[in-house]
């Protein structure tokens, strides 16, 4: 059997105001994978491919498929690069900890996890330039117009420092940190929270773009943190920005609670991460384990935590 795996990502600063033009930080979340095992699938018709996601219910022939599903593409795109056009049948299965539809990049870690595989399976290695372009295709299925920021995250398993149509850099920090991701329970609803955000800054432009000016700061300042192990200024600036998030009315209280607990409870720092009204948490944590704050999170109604650590 053969496996490949990747890992989630999470948006540490810079929500909506990316979509004005300012700059976004995104972070691999390695506690959370997607993972891919390859098997021979004798007695098939050679060329036969198997996509077996049992968490979806669904096994099916690639064939059977329509171009457009991402599974069935993220295999084909890998074979085509690698120009396998006759070969045994086998089977893809698919196993994933990375919760869906919740801006920690599930769709594009499947992806990845498949070309990295089928590459293994036929004994090849593929660029990561080239993983990240097969990637990119493949998130367009799922995105329309996808901002690459994902694929790129996860193929790289690095931070990215990202401005919308300008710029896609990963970048080196100086020290590892640990995070732990509090879910609300509550669905993001990411087009409500856009939209909202948009309203208000066409009734008031002048305010919201000084909002988005002082969030866009804060993420470069974020980066230059994370490059010198800064993490008290790192968990300073997850609270001036979750402030920040608050004031374009993007904080529900489900999430203020849970930034209040966790505050409260020792954290570094604490924000919403992606859309928010709901969605995720993100906490930074002086210590890799740390289960009283994991305690006090649940207790005040988080639905889940997960702890990841970022590396160098």
């Amino acid at each position: 059997m053969i496996s490949a795996c990747a890992p989630g990502k999470i948006i540490l600063f810079g929500e909506h105001a990316v979509v004005y033009n300012r700059p976004a930080l995104a972070v691999p979340v390695n506690g959370l994978k997607a993972c891919v095992h390859i098997e021979p699938s004798p007695g098939d018709l050679d060329g036969t491919i198997w996509i077996n996601a049992p968490a979806l219910g669904l096994r099916k022939s690639i064939n059977a498929m329509a171009v457009d599903n991402p599974l069935a593409q993220s295999c084909r795109l890998t074979l085509e690069l690698l120009q396998k056009r006759t070969f045994p049948s086998f089977e893809i299965t698919i196993k994933s900890s990375i919760p869906t539809a919740s801006g920690m990049g599930s769709g594009a870690a499947v992806t990845i996890a498949i070309i990295r595989a089928v590459a293994r399976y036929f004994d090849s290695m593929i660029a990561d330039k080239d993983v990240n372009n097969i990637a990119f295709e493949v998130e367009k299925i799922y995105h329309g117009t996808p901002s690459g920021i994902d694929n790129t995250v996860i193929t790289y398993n690095r931070p990215v420092f990202f401005i919308r149509d300008i710029t896609m850099e990963p970048f080196s920090i100086k020290q590892p940190f640990n995070l732990l991701i509090a879910d609300t329970g509550v669905h993001s609803p990411t087009a409500e929270a856009v939209t909202r955000v948009r309203e208000s800054w066409e009734q008031d432009r002048d305010k919201f773009e000084k909002l988005f000016d002082c969030i866009g700061d804060i993420t470069t300042s974020a980066r230059a943190a994370l490059a010198n192990g800064n993490m008290d200024e790192l968990g300073l600036l997850m609270e001036k920005n979750q402030k920040l998030l608050e004031a374009l009315g993007v904080s529900a209280p489900e999430n203020n609670r849970l930034i209040k607990t966790a505050l409260d409870a020792g954290a570094l720092g604490a924000k919403i991460s992606g859309a928010g009204l709901g969605g995720n948490v993100i906490v930074l944590t002086q210590k890799p384990h740390n289960p009283q704050l994991k305690i006090a999170l649940m207790e005040a109604g988080a639905a889940a935590c997960y702890l990841t650590e970022v590396s160098p």
